[in-house]
């Protein structure tokens, strides 16, 4: 018997020099696989073949429409004594054998890389085959095999295959627009064959003609169209290429809508059916109500790899998303989440912390090794732990505290010795007495909930200080609306940071004993300040602290099996809007049920109904409106913003200017129109000259965070590239002090002109 790794990835560009489309990551796709609507390897049952263009090279006669309807076939061959892939080249060459299709049935996915295979093992023959289907990609695609024998013989073969068409159609989307934008998308014809040909080329917008004609191609000819295309209303707007019966293209593009975002956020558990009363925004627009149920931690675990690529990449995220990868580890076993998106997550996580830690002070050291100490000892990350543990145990001084800073308050050093305590977790008996001595001898400093829950936490109390500790948390319990209670404090962190009602509550969970009545509720009040796209931390760029309290303090309470069959239902004033139930092959992936928006200003009665009632079952529930925009009060911030003439193509800079408090420090984020792309480059110059402590890009935005204003004011240029010309809106540009974006200054946003 011997085993082969086969791992089949994009890797070509066009003579043109135009990059393979990335994968489309749309909701309605999202859904449709938690639904059992997707393909095996994630594409749409019945998507053809094809995108990127290969150009001439490579193209053969005999190159056919690739039909993905019918599964191509990969065969390879190892030798147990050579351990050589003997015949691999020979066989992955005849994947290129492709059958005509008869109709032109639209293209639409169009991923990276599209197979993934971590083991197969091939019987006595020394062969073996594995049905795929191949994406809607036009390009050339490379295959990689690697193989061992049980005698530890190895053996590997690259080998690549052409999907290509005679002729294609090619439209330009952009990732997303704005409701009212006007826009002007190219539309390529290309022809890969000597012949002329003659056909109609169509472009429709939800079904409707917005542009085409009747066109000629030359042999290996090409032509380009412009069509106007008007994103009237916000919501999913499908555009649909054709070329004759040749080839056709769809492209779904988000339309977001208009106006400032409001937002009621409700979450809890579904051990019974939960209820809450909520009322739209007045003059708000575009309203929906969007449930989205988490099956135990394991279902929060699965949001968050989604949502990490997005997050900040300072090295508490990075240590976030290192733990979250190593919780989610069951995911990969029972296919809600594939094993190269959690490593590639994992190794994303640990490249960060490797950087952060390689001469670690004691903050780094405790954030890190709350993410690392459970990794196996003999591994990278093990190993890791080992040396920021012995980093954390000597610099504990001799009256048993760790000093956060030089000039720290007490109440700072205080928490910064609980943490280490439980960074170094419960088997380190010694730095954990001399610790708890220091708390026993400024037992009267306890007072403040914040510093007592994390005493409590840490375990660096005696029972008899730690009851009174515990009636401490729950007396400044606070119960919300919908039965579910938070923890609320008036404190600050050791980096100075405020902390959050969502840290503050993963913190009395962790405090409290684990048959108090109150962890329940604390839960439920904890998963209510979860949004899945920000995450616990509030859409700062230090949420990976209150993440990794957040993660555990979940875990210790969420334990147990989630039942096969489980539907849940939402219903407003007793009326049903939507109902999902969870994909018994997938136990832990999240669901989402998205109804209507709220009307009218009086109260609406939301509730949510688990059948059967599950006590690990969580939800978040967000009710969003947009309203028009009114220019708030600066509160002593300013932003300026200015752009010169925008053409497509041609590199132009924005001037950014900021006015604040002298010595504040400010996060600043500016919003883009659809197609314009900021240049990396310039920004991360701006991060290493220190005049920002990192920045983030996201589509339509870019955010600067740690601009630390000398004199009052701070100014740059941010250079940026417009790819698509029209009339376009920018979403607002935002100024806060860092840490604290509910407290932003935003400027009313502008459309933008681009030629």
């Amino acid at each position: 018997m011997t085993s082969l790794l086969l791992l089949s990835a994009c890797m070509s560009r066009s003579p043109e020099g135009e990059p393979a489309p990335a994968m489309q990551k749309d909701e309605e796709q999202d859904e449709d696989r938690r639904e059992g609507k997707v393909g095996a390897s994630g594409g749409r049952p019945g998507a053809p073949a094809a995108e990127a263009p290969t150009g001439r090279a490579g193209v053969e006669e005999k190159s056919a429409r690739l039909d993905l309807m019918k599964k191509k076939e990969f065969s390879g061959y190892l030798s147990d004594d050579a351990g050589s892939m003997k015949g691999l080249d020979k066989a992955l060459a005849g994947v290129t054998g492709l059958e005509q299709a008869d109709a032109p049935t639209p293209r639409a996915w169009f991923p990276e890389s599209f197979l993934w295979q971590p083991l197969v093992e091939v019987p006595e023959s020394g062969s073996v085959t594995l049905p795929v289907t191949v994406p809607d990609t036009l390009t050339t695609w490379r295959l990689l095999a690697l193989g061992q024998t049980r005698g530890g013989a190895q053996g590997g073969a690259v080998a690549s295959f052409a999907s290509t068409l005679p002729a294609y159609v090619d439209l330009v989307a952009p990732t997303f627009l704005y409701a009212g934008d006007v826009v002007r998308l190219p539309v390529q014809a290309v022809s890969q064959q000597a012949d002329a040909i003659s056909a109609s080329l169509e472009v429709l917008a939800d079904g409707g003609a917005v542009g085409g004609g009747a066109i000629s191609l030359a042999g290996y000819g090409s032509r380009t169209e412009t069509v106007t295309l008007n994103a009237a209303r916000a919501g999913d707007l499908r555009l649909l290429a054709r070329l004759g019966d040749v080839d056709s293209v769809e492209r779904v593009v988000p339309v977001r809508p208009v106006g400032r975002p409001v937002e009621q956020v409700r979450g809890g558990t579904l051990a019974g059916p939960r209820s809450f009363a909520l009322s739209a925004s007045p003059g708000g627009t575009s309203g929906t109500l969007v449930v989205t149920v988490f099956p135990g931690v394991l279902g929060v675990a699965r949001a968050e790899l989604d949502a990490a690529p997005a997050r900040g990449d300072d090295l508490a995220n990075a240590a976030y998303t290192y733990a979250v990868t190593g919780l989610a580890q069951p995911l990969a076993a029972e296919g809600s989440v594939t094993p190269d998106v959690l490593r590639a997550a994992q190794l994303r996580a640990w490249q960060r912390i490797a950087k952060e830690t390689r001469s670690p002070g004691l903050s780094v050291a405790t954030t890190a090794l709350l993410a690392v100490r459970l990794a196996p000892a003999d591994s990278l990350a093990g190993r890791l732990a080992i040396r920021l543990a012995e980093t954390l145990q000597e610099t504990q001084a001799p009256d048993g505290l760790w000093t956060a800073a030089a000039g720290a308050s007490l109440d700072a050093s205080l928490v910064q010795t609980a943490r280490a305590v439980w960074a170094l977790g419960p088997d380190n008996q010694s730095n954990r007495l001399r610790a708890t001595g220091a708390f026993e001898r400024y037992r009267p400093r306890l007072a403040e909930p914040y510093v007592a829950a994390w005493a409590l936490t840490a375990g660096v109390v005696e029972e008899g200080t730690a009851e009174a500790l515990r009636t401490t948390v729950r007396d400044a319990l606070h119960t919300t609306p919908d039965g579910a209670r938070t923890l609320r404090v008036t404190a600050t962190r050791p980096d100075g940071m405020p902390v959050s009602e969502a840290e503050a509550t993963a913190l009395a969970i962790l405090a409290l004993p684990a048959d108090d009545p109150a962890r329940p509720d604390l839960a439920a009040g904890l998963l209510g300040l979860y949004d899945p796209r920000r995450g616990f931390g509030g859409g700062g760029f230090s949420d990976g602290e209150t993440g990794l309290l957040a993660l555990r303090a979940l875990e210790s309470v969420f334990a147990g099996d989630i039942p096969r069959e489980v539907a849940v239902r939402v219903e407003v004033d007793g009326a049903e809007v939507g109902r999902a139930v969870l994909d018994p092959a997938q136990p832990h992936a999240p669901v989402r049920i998205v109804g209507p928006g709220l009307t009218g200003l009086a109260e609406q009665r939301v509730a949510i109904i688990s059948d059967p009632a599950v006590p690990g079952l969580a939800f978040t529930a967000v009710a969003r409106d947009y309203v028009p925009w009114a220019q708030a009060a600066p509160a002593g911030l300013d932003l300026q913003v200015t752009r010169p003439v925008l053409v497509v193509g041609q590199r132009a800079d924005l001037a950014v200017s900021v006015s604040a408090p002298s010595g504040a420090l400010l996060d600043v984020s500016l919003g883009l129109p659809a197609g314009v792309e900021p240049d990396a480059a310039a920004l991360d110059a701006l991060v290493a000259s220190g005049r920002a402590a990192s920045w983030r890009g996201e589509d339509g935005r870019v955010t600067l965070a740690g601009l630390r204003l000398d004199g009052g004011a701070w100014a740059a240029t941010i250079p940026v590239t417009p790819t698509l010309a029209g009339t376009l809106l920018a979403d607002a540009a935002r100024v806060w002090p860092s840490g604290q974006p509910s407290a932003a200054f935003a400027k009313v946003p502008e459309r933008w002109t681009i030629r």
